[in-house]
């Protein structure tokens, strides 16, 4: 093999491992244990007032509303009406300013990325790291979800981290709608969390 022969190849080698890093920029693979080192990091941090939240509150995630607050990694830059989830795990953060005393109920306004090309939507929730159960989207309509919550799962300072993981994310580059390259999950409009008992 020769000097040049020798560098043409490391040179593919640095150009497909640059390109794996990239990909895996895009789309991180992220597990159980990450998840729960998310949630531990969040859970000790001496900001977690920034994510503050009051039951019964509605809190909206437009551009102009304050509610994006509660959005952790994995959201796209809020919109006029809604934020995108941009990643495959999108988290929600809050901190419940005072000891529930029943257990909670979470209500959003939500919109699955639906198109013809693109039919059904599935997305898993989780809450501090458990299962709770799987959002189905068939239409691009906005609809409300809502998700039981037992107040024995919030951590010793009421953390609520929301997992939602979105099993077939997809861009509109990729249904021919636009130049817009970004996965697309499902578009959080607003959120509330209630006592169960309300």
């Amino acid at each position: 093999m020769t000097l040049k022969q020798f560098l043409i190849i490391c040179m593919f080698l640095l150009i497909a491992f640059y390109s794996y890093c990239l990909y895996l920029s895009i789309n991180p693979r992220v597990g159980d244990a990450y998840r729960l080192y998310y949630i531990d990091r969040i859970s000790k941090s001496p900001h977690i007032d920034l994510f503050s939240y009051t039951l019964g509150e509605k809190a909206l995630t437009s551009s102009t509303s304050y509610g994006s607050k509660y959005l952790g990694k994995g959201w796209s830059i809020p919109e006029e009406m809604c934020t995108w989830s941009g990643q495959k795990n999108a988290y929600l953060l809050l901190a419940i300013d005072n000891q529930p005393v029943t257990d909670l109920e979470l209500i959003v306004k939500v919109q699955g990325a639906i198109h013809p090309k693109h039919p059904r939507q599935i997305a898993n929730i989780y809450v501090n790291n458990i299962y709770m159960e799987k959002w189905e989207f068939t239409s691009d309509k906005v609809i409300e979800k809502r998700l039981a919550i037992p107040k024995e799962i919030l951590t010793k300072n009421n953390l609520l981290i929301i997992t939602i993981i979105s099993e077939d994310h997809i861009s509109p580059y990729k249904l021919g709608l636009s130049d817009d390259k970004r996965k697309l999950g499902i578009c959080l409009h607003w959120l509330q969390i209630n006592s169960a008992d309300n």
